[in-house]
């Protein structure tokens, strides 16, 4: 597997060549914990936050939910260049966030199906939660939800029911991974994007960016769905993902153009090479 660096403009070519990476993260990955402890009850967690937001307690199970499936190579083989690769984008999206308030927050967007964003969204959640620090990890695709795929948790409950009733979402655990929580798509509704532009979804975010250092939403293609739109300008900051050689450079400029019309800062450009 190998795939291009962040990028702060895409080439005007159809080929995608990708950057050659000419340093490696500054960050060292810290070793995989050995797993949650095991409960069997839920419980309300307090996370700190600040005190004037007026928020919820987050609530969680502090038994696993899930687990990194062998298809995400962070968790198991850190030294693999394409998680080499990983933390060099985590580096580039924390060096891009200092000095702002909230969570580090970024969704991600690709035009299509098959460009491996989902897995890039999971791979970079990992990386962040290695750093130590609170990390979520959502999945806004509420028509083709890949997440709990990626980390073998059920899906009977998830985003689209949570936003349907106006409460945040359970945030599960993820085994291995004590500072990930995971929250996935459920179901698939009959009215995603009308979900996903609904106030309580706007909500939901704002309370993650308070209790979080590190947020990461993955999304559904944009050139087909306006859900992905939708998202961005609620989230505000987005890497767009091309696959080399099956996106075309047509799909990917009206996404950025579309995404930079509605106010969204592109941060830049993954090049997807599976």
């Amino acid at each position: 597997m190998n795939w291009g660096n962040v990028v702060n403009k895409l080439q005007r070519r159809q080929s995608y060549a990708p950057e050659a990476a000419d340093r490696s993260s500054a960050l060292r990955p810290v070793p995989n914990p050995n797993g949650l402890p095991p409960a069997n009850e839920e419980r309300r967690v307090d996370f700190p936050k600040p005190a004037d937001t007026g928020d919820t307690p987050i609530r969680v199970n502090t038994k696993p939910w899930g687990k990194p499936s062998v298809r995400l190579l962070l968790p198991y083989d850190p030294f693999d260049p394409r998680s080499e690769k990983i933390r060099t984008l985590r580096t580039e999206l924390v060096l891009r966030h200092e000095g702002r308030e909230g969570a580090n927050m970024v969704a991600l967007i690709s035009p299509g199906n098959g460009e491996g964003r989902s897995q890039v969204a999971a791979e970079l959640a990992v990386a962040f939660a290695q750093l130590g620090r609170r990390t979520l990890l959502v999945d806004a695709d509420l028509r083709r939800p890949a997440q709990h795929i990626l980390f073998m948790a059920k899906n009977h409950l998830g985003l689209a029911q949570a936003i349907a009733r106006g409460e945040q979402p359970r945030f599960r655990p993820v085994e291995g991974l004590d500072n990930l929580m995971l929250v996935t798509a459920g179901p698939t509704p009959r009215n995603p994007l009308e979900l996903l532009s609904d106030p309580a979804f706007r909500t939901m975010v704002e309370h993650w960016r308070a209790n979080f250092d590190y947020v990461v939403i993955d999304t559904p293609p944009a050139s087909r769905y306006s859900d992905a739109l939708a998202v961005s300008t609620v989230v505000r900051r987005v890497v767009a993902l091309a696959r080399s050689g099956q996106t075309p450079y047509a799909q990917t400029h009206e996404m950025i153009r579309r995404l930079k019309s509605a106010g969204t800062e592109v941060l830049g450009a993954v090049i997807n090479h599976f």
